[in-house]
């Protein structure tokens, strides 16, 4: 029998007649798995497990389903998802009278001067389509609000730029243009915010673009419109954590680091709210090396110990930027403890500040986490060159993020160093990779997955919430698609759906540091898993990214079940909280 449980245990929860996924080198799948408390108890056949049934067991019958480990986001940005739905949608709206009836259905609902605040124009999650997806093809200007809600104040909020890519547009009525004092003398602080005015009428449009991916206009020119509330920020997470639920992630690393509200909203999180394990990393709180200094000192280098009272939270490690817009940075620090949509401190730390501040951080045992921004070679021998004189740093695993390029000599250097890679495949081949089909196959290797296979380098895969969907992901590194051409690029980057799978798994279990309980199917291991109706690893490859879950559990309990399922499969059930 596989995985023979001791004598006399027994099993809250039993799961048979399926495929299961174990993920466990030598043991790689079995037909049945048991549940006892908030781990797993044993995998093997239908004859090993049936013995662990107790009367007060409840047996689940999959019907030839499959079960995976609970799926592990690198790099989620977990609040942001469940911030879109606090304001209204204007997804399907596919001309201006359209919006115009939204926007009049919206101004009924509240009294005149109540401001109206609406997510972007275009189809989330990536609002590809405006303005061409209107039937005017053109932006609607405040004039067309106008006529929809005269007596409200409206703001159709730009999209957060890395859904998409900028030029970003965000639209304003008159009432609101005149709240704001935005006239077409206005002159932006920022070089990256155009107002459109119209040459006859001499006139601001209502339409603002920006040429970068942070939504500026609502921060820099109209600061009286209503933001995230403390409040929001719980709630944000309440939503975020079924969304990601829903889709088979139970477990998130938030790479980026979180900005001090961002770790406020979490820490106001009880046990009981939570339906997915958050692996959290803090945005470093200096400017400079001098503040990084008083910050270690202060503090002895320590972070908040959120899992005493809540064990679903994890705080490890410290997020620095060896790239940025310092323009950028100095206009998001005016707003600062604020940071809209975007969660984390802004920074542009050059690179003797860069590694001064890496030095303070492994010389105190922090974790460091850096994303590439074209810059892995510089950031990994930075790394490599502290780790000489800090020899225990490279336990620490130090996590390069969005991993693009590196030369051969990085790969080495971060294999001999004991660092980890996170990648985000969807965003960089399929979304916004359309510059790569027509350069050589050589420069068309970004991402590469089959180098850090090659040289032994452990990676997990992130979907940054772009969208959050981890079979999107998966999807795209095993096919390498480009969107828009339909090109693969660097095909022999590609890997297999299997090794896609560790990634999200077994690789995102030894990025959060949770290899001994989470990434794969086996006794002791927590029962986090997701089942599905088709097996990831029998369908036809481009199949993948169609998947969803039918029911996804963690600890042992259901935290999403498909609407409509059968009896019996996603119903409650009276075993133990994770």
């Amino acid at each position: 029998m596989r995985n023979q449980p001791r004598r006399g245990d027994g099993a809250d929860l039993i799961l048979r007649h399926g495929t299961i996924i174990t993920m466990v080198p030598g043991a790689p799948h079995g037909e049945a798995l048991a549940v006892s408390g908030t781990s797993i108890l044993a995998v093997g056949s239908n004859a090993d497990i049936d013995p662990l049934a107790r009367p007060m067991t409840r047996v689940i019958d999959l019907r030839g389903r499959t079960v995976i480990p609970g799926l592990i986001d690198a790099h989620a940005h977990l609040d942001r998802e469940g911030l879109r739905d606090l304001f209204p949608s204007l997804a399907g709206i596919r001309s201006i009278p359209e919006l115009q009836a939204r926007l009049a259905q919206l101004a009924a609902s509240r009294p005149p001067g109540e401001w109206i605040v609406t997510m972007p124009l275009g189809d989330p999650p990536h609002y590809f389509n405006p303005p061409h997806g209107l039937a005017e093809r053109r932006w609607p200007t405040r004039w067309d609000l106008d006529a929809a809600a005269p007596d409200h104040p409206v703001y159709i909020r730009a999209p957060w730029g890395f859904w998409h890519r900028p030029p970003i547009v965000s639209i304003a009525n008159s009432r609101a243009l005149e709240l704001a004092g935005v006239t077409a003398r206005t002159k932006p602080s920022l070089s990256s915010i155009t107002i459109e005015v119209d040459e006859r009428r001499g006139e601001p449009t209502g339409i603002f673009r920006e040429a970068h991916y942070f939504p500026l206009v609502e921060l820099a020119l109209f600061p009286m419109l209503p933001r995230f509330t403390p409040d929001d920020r719980v709630e944000g997470l309440r939503r975020g954590m079924a969304r990601y639920a829903a889709l088979g992630i139970t477990s998130t690393y938030e790479g980026h680091g979180l900005a001090p509200e961002i770790l406020d909203a979490y820490r106001r999180l009880a046990p009981a709210d939570m339906q997915v394990r958050c692996h959290l990393v803090q945005s470093a709180p200096w400017d400079s090396a001098s503040e990084a200094e008083r910050f270690c000192r202060d503090s002895g280098g320590r972070l908040d110990d959120l899992s005493a009272a809540n064990p679903w939270l994890h705080l490890d490690g410290i997020f620095l930027s060896l790239v940025g817009n310092r323009e950028l940075n100095e206009a998001l620090r005016c707003y600062l403890p604020y940071t809209g949509w975007a969660g984390f401190l802004p920074q542009a730390f050059d690179e003797a500040e860069y590694g001064a501040c890496a030095r303070l951080a492994m010389r105190h045992g922090m974790r460091l986490n850096t994303i590439d921004g074209w810059k892995s070679d510089r950031i990994v021998d930075i790394w490599a060159r502290l780790a000489a004189d800090y020899p225990a740093a490279r336990r620490r695993r130090h996590v390069v993020e969005h991993l693009r390029r590196p030369s051969v000599q990085t790969l080495r250097t971060m294999k001999a160093n004991g660092m980890i890679a996170t990648t985000e495949p969807y965003g960089y081949l399929w979304k916004n990779a359309d510059q790569y089909p027509s350069l050589p196959e050589a420069e068309q290797e970004i991402v590469p997955h089959r180098s850090l296979l090659e040289h032994g380098i452990p990676f997990a895969l992130e979907t940054d919430n772009c969208p959050p969907n981890p079979f999107a992901i998966m999807w795209s590194a095993v096919t390498r698609v480009e969107r828009t051409s339909g090109a693969v690029l660097g095909p022999r980057q590609c890997i297999s759906p299997f090794e896609a799978l560790a990634a999200m798994t077994v690789g995102g279990a030894l990025l959060c540091g949770r290899e001994e309980r989470l990434g794969a199917l086996a006794p002791g291991k927590l029962a986090d898993m997701v089942v599905l109706e088709e097996n990831p690893l029998a369908i036809p490859a481009d199949e993948l990214r169609h998947l969803q879950p039918v029911l996804t559990l963690v600890g042992g309990r259901v935290v999403y079940a498909a609407p409509g399922d059968e009896p019996g499969l996603g119903e409650g059930g009276g075993f133990s909280a994770a």
